[in-house]
């Protein structure tokens, strides 16, 4: 469907305004990182996690806060404690039981891109973080750069780091969709079972759910 969309578009069609979504404006050229074989960007993976806390139960709701990816590369790059206390306290952090933070392995916040997507949580009540990573060996690295960071404003004296057995992508480029799952999986929205994996025709069809809920959506404002 979106395949076509910069098939003989001007620079300005690629970049026109499609939807305003909460805290995220989207683009067609964010619709266009959705088709097979694309690596989704920063406005995707917001967008979705965004829209799916929207359907979560109210009870998730009030237990769960999502860190954006942007958010997250603002207290890895800049180290800042006030910084990580601002961000903590807009979203009500200290209060949720859960915190799932979007992470990219972009080593330079000037460079658009990165190599990877992954998620974090911090489960308060366990006293732990958990990470999800769809390529194995895990890239920890970065997760536990974060963490490191973000102790001191824990309000927990002792937290473990524990990697997920998760769903493995089978390509480069599928990253953020899993993410996607995971983020599903934590506010109990995922229908698929991580015991038996998530194929890649499933992925497929999820890419397109999300090209039809974005135009559905832009088509309502």
């Amino acid at each position: 469907m979106c395949s076509s969309l910069f098939r003989g578009s001007t620079d300005s069609e690629k970049d026109a305004k499609i939807l305003s979504y909460g805290d995220v404006v989207l683009y067609n050229s964010d619709l266009y990182t959705l088709n097979p074989g694309m690596w989704l960007n920063d406005n995707i993976i917001s967008f979705a996690s965004e829209y799916l806390l929207s359907k979560a139960s109210q009870d998730v709701k009030e237990q769960v806060a999502i860190v954006s990816a942007a958010s997250c590369e603002l207290i890895r790059h800049s180290g800042d404690m006030e910084i990580v206390r601002e961000v903590f306290f807009s979203l009500g952090f200290f209060k949720k039981e859960k915190v799932l933070f979007i992470l990219n392995d972009r080593d330079d916040p000037t460079i658009v891109g990165g190599n990877h997507w992954s998620l974090l949580v911090f489960d308060r009540g366990n006293a732990r973080f958990e990470y999800y990573d769809s390529m194995r060996p895990a890239k920890e690295a970065v997760a536990k750069q974060l963490v490191n960071i973000i102790k001191p404003v824990l309000g927990t004296k002792e937290v473990s780091f524990v990697i997920v057995d998760c769903p493995q992508q089978r390509n480069s480029h599928d990253c953020g969709m899993y993410v996607i799952e995971f983020v599903k999986h934590e506010l109990k929205l995922s229908t698929e079972s991580f015991s038996l994996g998530i194929c890649s025709s499933y992925i497929d069809s999820e890419r397109r759910k999300w090209q039809d809920t974005i135009l559905s959506l832009s088509k309502a404002q």
